[in-house]
């Protein structure tokens, strides 16, 4: 399948059938559920007087990504279960949920990028990065979005099985070079 629907060797009975949601698409908004969750503690705990996230959240830019992030996060859950609900729309659906995780992605390390900037001169430490006080658990959700998208590539001629090992084998090299980047930037 093309970005733009099916492709021109799919048979009518595909095109007339779109996609269902899978078990990515439950097990990714239950994730989001969990950054979700992570987001609202951050959020309790800007308001106390003289703590990490409140010399934090006072960084520029920071706030504005932390609502992006919640963004995301809320609009992939409802995505999601759009298309649970109305399978009809699934290819729209599949796409616009490729598109919120790329975005989750970018956000994750735009956040990851401003809180080392926050770090120079500031009266405070992050102990927790790169996951925490990050918001969608900065790099974890990161690779929870990249492994979506991953998950979403076509299996091409390797079948479901094989297909699934590789995206899954992509994910965790996904990862590893996700954290020996963020170990060279975080070590200037």
């Amino acid at each position: 399948m093309g970005f733009n629907g099916p492709s021109v060797k799919q048979s009518n009975d595909e095109m007339m059938n779109p996609p269902r949601a899978h078990w990515p698409e439950w097990l990714f908004s239950f994730a989001c559920c969990g950054m979700i969750a992570s987001n609202a503690r951050n959020q309790r705990l800007e308001g106390e007087p003289f703590s990490v996230m409140t010399y934090y959240g006072q960084t520029p830019g920071v706030e504005v990504l932390q609502g992006i992030g919640w963004v995301v996060a809320v609009a992939f859950i409802l995505v999601a279960a759009l298309w649970i609900m109305r399978p009809k729309w699934g290819y729209q659906c599949q796409h616009a949920l490729t598109l919120i995780s790329g975005m989750g992605f970018v956000v994750a390390w735009l956040e990851l990028v401003t809180a080392l900037r926050s770090l120079d001169g500031a009266p405070f430490r992050l102990d927790g990065l790169p996951y925490d006080p990050v918001s969608n658990l900065g790099l974890g959700g990161a690779q929870v979005f990249a492994t979506y998208m991953m998950l979403r590539l076509p299996d091409g001629r390797l079948g479901p099985k094989a297909g699934l090992g590789v995206k899954l084998g992509l994910a965790v090299c996904s990862w590893i070079i996700q954290l020996m980047l963020w170990t060279l930037i975080s070590s200037r």
